[in-house]
């Protein structure tokens, strides 16, 4: 994968190093920001699975390829 826009339509690990594992795919990226499903999350998180999360360019949106493991 050469790009974020690589990234588009798989899942990854959704700040892999935060307290509470989140899972997501990658829906979008455009001239807003990010846009994920959630995919499968810690409980705890405050997110739910099939939640979608938009991020725009001035968040530090930190995700990888590596998924998180539950």
């Amino acid at each position: 994968m050469n790009t974020l826009k690589d990234f588009i339509g798989v899942e990854v690990a959704l700040y892999p190093n935060d307290s509470y594992k989140k899972n997501a795919i990658l829906k979008n990226i455009d001239e807003n920001g990010y846009l994920f499903e959630v995919t499968n999350c810690q409980v705890g998180s405050g997110k739910i699975k099939g939640e979608i999360l938009f991020f725009n360019h001035a968040n530090a949106v930190v995700f990888s390829n590596k998924l998180n493991k539950f």
